[in-house]
């Protein structure tokens, strides 16, 4: 698990995120991985005819498997956002979208303490 020069934390809370799923029995975690690379995209806003760019950090979604997974396999596949706009590569392949409530979202977050057979451990705030 690699970190970005931007958010160095970010191995430590999905290990975290990890432990914490690990904590409820009914759930089986399943390992894949993002694809990150790095392009040159344009700036947003820019004047016509102004080129401006900028070398960004690109993280491809889920798409495949969710494409497989609808089409292939026949099954049912939802998109639940807590964000204003879903995906548009998504969106090609969902059966249906709804949006998380900000009230639903915080009262699914897990707890602030929590605990396994290693002992506690505290969420950090930024999930």
């Amino acid at each position: 698990m690699n970190s970005r020069s931007t958010d160095p934390d970010q191995p430590l809370r999905q290990l975290l995120y990890l432990r914490a799923l690990r904590t409820i029995p009914t759930i089986h975690i399943v390992y894949g991985h993002f694809l990150t690379t790095r392009v040159t995209m344009p700036l947003a806003g820019c004047p016509p005819g102004a080129r401006q760019t900028a070398r960004v950090i690109k993280t491809e979604d889920l798409l495949e498997l969710v494409r497989i997974v609808r089409h292939e396999l026949g099954r049912t596949v939802g998109i639940l956002n807590p964000h204003r706009n879903p995906s548009r590569m998504l969106l090609r392949h969902a059966t249906f979208v709804k949006s998380i409530r900000k009230g639903v979202l915080a009262a699914s977050q897990f707890p602030a303490v929590l605990h396994d057979a290693h002992g506690r451990f505290t969420k950090p705030a930024s999930w």
